[in-house]
């Protein structure tokens, strides 16, 4: 009884007692579900600030990547923006693995600096996390062609020529195909690309433009 009326005593003598301070892993899951919350912000507000300085530098490269072609003054200065992208996407990426947006930058900063090989890989990547998004088939398709390796940019023109909605990616990599096989040797290989080509025409609403991944 005694200890009852001590306890009584004590809650009318301190009525707004601070509460017990929280230990450093509480276990209150709304606590661990706004810690996990605010992380998640931080790392999105980090991953489209990067992104956003990726983008400006890949801007600047693309403004030089027409004279790049037969200017090898100018083009050292693109291949140096297209790097500084490649940094901020890398950056982004790390902030945001699943950001599909990371990827497809880096991949186009990586062709302009004829880093085809992880250009396509990142354009796998953005093809995985956006269920083979236009985009992602876009790059998948202008990185094998710059590989040389047609037959898989076919596989990118083929499904995107089967969506009506992604009329100008495949546009663009059909247009790219046409002019690997118009450049390329009269071979087994070349013969073999063109032949799908005509039996696989393209749908109305698509037609031949020159590429505009240089």
């Amino acid at each position: 009884m005694r200890i009852r009326r001590a306890a009584r005593f004590a809650i009318l003598l301190f009525p707004f007692a601070a509460p017990p301070a929280a230990s450093a892993q509480s276990s209150d899951p709304t606590v661990a579900f706004g810690q996990a919350g605010m992380n998640d912000l931080q790392a999105d507000v980090a991953a489209a600030r990067r992104l956003a300085q990726a983008q400006k530098a890949l801007d600047k490269a693309r403004e030089l990547a027409p004279e790049a072609a037969s200017n090898a003054k100018v083009a050292k200065k693109m291949k140096g923006y297209a790097a500084d992208a490649e940094g901020h996407a890398g950056a982004a990426i790390t902030a945001d693995p699943r950001g599909v947006g990371g990827y497809l930058t880096r991949a186009e900063a990586r062709l302009l600096q004829d880093e085809y090989s992880d250009a396509r890989a990142d354009c796998s990547t953005a093809i995985q996390l956006t269920a083979e998004g236009a985009e992602g088939l876009l790059c998948f398709g202008i990185a094998s062609i710059r590989m040389g390796e047609a037959r898989e940019a076919l596989v990118a023109l083929a499904r995107l020529q089967r969506r009506p909605e992604a009329a100008a990616q495949a546009t663009e990599v059909r247009t790219a195909v046409e002019a690997w096989v118009a450049a390329q040797p009269d071979d087994a290989e070349r013969r073999s690309v063109a032949a799908w080509l005509e039996r696989n025409p393209a749908p109305p609403g698509l037609a031949s433009r020159p590429p505009t991944h240089e």
